[in-house]
């Protein structure tokens, strides 16, 4: 199966499918879907890619055994959020246009961009509040997810599926910072002795995000006579890690190269690992009715 969509803000999505049908017990699909689009307020486009695809085996009516995968791929470009009142009064945006068609610049003053060479990369004085450049407003993303399930029946009366699966999650953010935000958390962490340096001009913020998530879910149910007994547990383990620094460019302009080795100050490191179980059971009772 294929599709294809296209419109206004140049619009164009595909989807391509494509299944085996029943094979002797063995079955699988495949599929693709990609979507890409200028914002439709503002300057930037969206990029975004989704696959996913599943196997199963199949070895009697009531025995089969699958495998899935999921994953994600996007890169795309924010759009300012606005007031109500703002919207309301038409408060034109860094793209120069207010209401519903609020959106980042394509473009920003002379002193912002251009060539680092031409600026003497004097502290504070480049570009030092200009917030409102599209290609320092980013989201990229990547996950994928893997799966595997087997169920089975285990004798006349009992239901056996056992389910494992991995995430596996990275990607980061940007979002620029104004020179007077940025001296302020600078200083604070001058005087405690951290491995700061000045700011120059407008920071670039970067937000990383990344980890894994595993774990195996089961369950089963046992029917005796008129009762059902059904009983399920789930283990998982989580592994999460969030940063954000605020960083220079060469030069002091937001178009010359990040220098990473560069901190103005360190707003985030978050580490996280939990690890979670649950279990649950059910013995619903027969009910008789006599006359």
């Amino acid at each position: 199966m294929v599709s294809v969509a296209g419109g206004d803000d140049n619009l164009l999505r595909t989807f391509v499918k494509l299944e085996t049908g029943n094979i002797g017990g063995f079955s699988a699909y495949i599929s693709r879907s990609k979507t890409d689009s200028d914002l439709w307020r503002g300057a930037g486009f969206i990029d975004r890619e989704h696959w996913e695809g599943k196997i199963k085996y199949e070895f009697d009516y009531d025995t089969y055994f699958t495998l899935k995968y999921v994953a994600n791929d996007f890169f795309d470009y924010d759009s300012p959020s606005v007031s109500r009142a703002q919207y309301e009064a038409g408060t034109p945006c860094a793209n120069g246009e207010g209401g519903r068609f609020c959106g980042y610049a394509e473009d920003l003053p002379a002193g912002v961009l251009g060539e680092p060479d031409d600026y003497p990369g004097e502290i504070g004085a480049i570009g030092s509040a200009a917030t409102g450049w599209y290609l320092d407003r980013v989201n990229i993303r990547q996950d994928s997810l893997y799966g595997g399930t087997f169920a089975t029946n285990v004798g006349d009366n009992f239901d056996l599926e056992v389910t494992a699966y991995y995430e596996d999650k990275d990607g980061y953010g940007v979002s620029p910072e104004s020179y007077s935000s940025v001296n302020a958390r600078y200083e604070a962490q001058l005087a405690a002795g951290l491995p700061v340096t000045a700011p120059r001009g407008t920071a670039f913020g970067v937000s990383g995000v990344g980890g894994h998530r595993k774990g195996v879910v089961a369950s089963g149910t046992l029917e005796i006579a008129n009762h059902t007994i059904t009983a399920g547990a789930w283990t998982e383990l989580d592994d999460y890690t969030r940063s954000q620094q605020r960083l220079n460019h060469v030069g002091g302009i937001q178009s010359g190269a990040v220098l990473y080795d560069e901190v103005n100050y360190f707003r985030r490191l978050y580490n996280s690992e939990r690890s979670r179980s649950s279990s649950s059971s059910r013995i619903p009772s027969a009910c008789w009715m006599t006359a």
